[in-house]
């Protein structure tokens, strides 16, 4: 681990007085696991960066953090950090925990100053100006209020837009998944349940948010999505060991704080699809969904998929439905909002 392992508190003529501290490897982030899910639950942040996500990514690399603390010692503001191997010339790139695959991370500030402090720390900590080192932080929400102030204590990175995350924003009057389709996937639906009925099979979807009954799931679920890339001719993320073992402990870990939710549909009694999804707060957010090739006449990942949307609108606290990353509009079942997004990058295919 590269990262200095603790800077002491000192006046800083930019910062003010602050306790800024380095803590390094999983075992050490998890000892501020309570103030870091504290700070995140101030800042709104979504699901993925927050404590039960980014620290259950201890598989894809050991993780540091960088705390910002005031003259009494509360935490005010955070970044929980991975390195990973680059490509070409850089060697390695520093990058939020938990933001593999796409996902959103966070500026944890609780507000625009905090979040310069943070900025100068990480700009005075981090070895991205060092040969061989870069960093990329994001996507990040680009509408956060504490973006500009983390800009301007670390202004070597540079924000660059991506493409935004979509969303189905619920709509006054609009009640029934079916109002948020377009025409052709309202056909596809139609099409599909048509078909279920000409061949007299049975379709049924089951949602549970029961810890054993995931777990008990879990097995059939990691097949359905390795088997569903790997008949794409593609190899599958969860090939790899680290990401698997990051995979299980996310969805192991989330089932335990109550807020997976898992639908799977069944034709005939056998599993057709699955759609994985994640209860945070008012917004329903999809973390994966697959069907078994074998069904695909069917479309039970489309069928599953607006059961979900459905679950979504008949629940009166829950005002939108998260794709979670950035996904082509056309390949989903709906979206009529989006997220716009940001990265930060310093140095990513350089070398200084």
């Amino acid at each position: 681990m590269t990262a200095a392992p603790l800077l002491a508190a000192r006046t800083d003529l930019l910062s003010g007085t602050t306790g800024v501290q380095i803590v390094a490897g999983i075992d050490g982030v998890r000892a501020h696991r309570g103030e870091l899910e504290a700070l995140a639950q101030r800042c709104g942040a979504a699901i993925t960066a927050r404590s039960t996500w980014t620290l259950a990514s201890a598989g894809t690399g050991q993780p540091w953090a960088v705390l910002v603390r005031d003259p009494s010692g509360f935490l005010r503001a955070a970044s929980v950090l991975v390195e990973v191997r680059g490509v070409g010339r850089t060697s390695h790139i520093v990058t939020f925990a938990g933001s593999d695959l796409g996902h959103r991370g966070a500026v944890l500030a609780d507000d625009k100053l905090w979040a310069r402090r943070l900025g100068i720390a990480l700009s005075r900590t981090l070895p991205a100006r060092t040969s061989g080192w870069a960093v990329e932080l994001g996507p990040l929400d680009a509408e956060s209020t504490t973006l500009a102030g983390f800009l301007a204590g670390f202004p070597q990175l540079v924000p660059l837009d991506v493409d935004p995350i979509p969303m189905v924003r619920r709509e006054s009057g609009l009640d029934e998944a079916t109002d948020y389709l377009s025409p052709a996937m309202r056909r596809t639906l139609r099409k599909a349940t048509n078909r279920v009925a000409t061949d007299y099979r049975t379709f049924d979807v089951h949602f549970t948010r029961s810890q054993s009954e995931i777990r008990g799931l879990m097995p059939a679920l990691e097949q359905s999505h390795r088997n569903r890339d790997h008949d794409r001719g593609r190899s599958s993320d969860l090939d790899d060991d680290a990401t698997r073992h990051t995979w299980r402990s996310r969805l192991t870990d989330l089932a335990l704080d109550g807020m997976l939710e898992v639908a799977t549909a069944h034709i005939d009694g056998s599993l057709a699809a699955h759609v994985i999804g994640i209860r945070d707060g008012e917004t329903y957010r999809v973390l994966e969904g697959h069907f078994v090739t074998s069904w695909a006449r069917y479309a039970p990942g489309r069928l599953v998929e607006a059961a979900v949307v459905q679950r979504m609108l008949d629940e009166p606290e829950m005002v939108a439905l998260d794709w979670m990353t950035s996904v082509a509009p056309e390949s989903l079942l709906a979206t009529n909002a989006a997220a716009p997004m940001v990265m930060l990058r310093a140095g990513v295919g350089e070398r200084r």
